[in-house]
């Protein structure tokens, strides 16, 4: 049994490296959530399954990497409702507090969205609009108004990624 979690636990790092070390090579800053996974796995009762993706150990993974080129990380505010707000109207839609919603149109507006790709929508109009300064992942104060002007058009190469690629998928 040894054998076989070590197995696991060997295949998620080595997938977890090969994520981060891509986005790392490919974005000069990268906006995550700041997710509370114990809330996550109460609201989603899935329980340890929900820790078992393993976000924490990739926000650690893109920050080292991201700080060894030079680049950043940067959290979103714990309670900013990505997944809530519609990306064309900025309605906020409270229903969607169900985790389970996957696709949904939007009642103001009638926009269809894929919850994972309104909330990257959502996190990029955030960073372009975020104060002065925020808190980088590593804790530090960053400028965003130094760094935004270079960024936002490789900001914007997120939606285009296709995260269910193989060479992603592998490991």
């Amino acid at each position: 049994m040894a054998k076989v979690h070590e197995k696991i636990r060997n295949q998620r790092n080595d997938f977890l490296n090969k994520l981060s070390y891509e986005l790392a090579e490919k974005f000069d800053v990268i906006v995550v959530e700041d997710i509370d996974m114990q809330q996550i796995s109460k609201l989603s009762k899935n329980g340890k399954s929900s820790h078992d993706i393993a976000f924490g150990t990739l926000r650690r993974m893109l920050e080292y990497k991201l700080e060894e080129r030079g680049k950043i990380l940067v959290k979103a505010p714990k309670y900013f409702p990505s997944t809530q707000l519609c990306s064309a109207c900025d309605y906020k839609n409270e229903a969607l507090k169900d985790l389970r919603i996957r696709e949904y149109c939007c009642p103001s507006c009638g926009t269809f969205h894929n919850r994972d790709k309104n909330a990257c929508s959502n996190l990029k109009k955030w960073y372009k609009n975020a104060d002065a300064t925020s808190v980088c992942a590593c804790g530090d104060m960053v400028r965003l108004s130094n760094i935004r002007k270079a960024a936002i058009d490789e900001a914007g190469k997120v939606e285009k990624q296709d995260f269910s690629s193989p060479s992603l998928r592998e490991g």
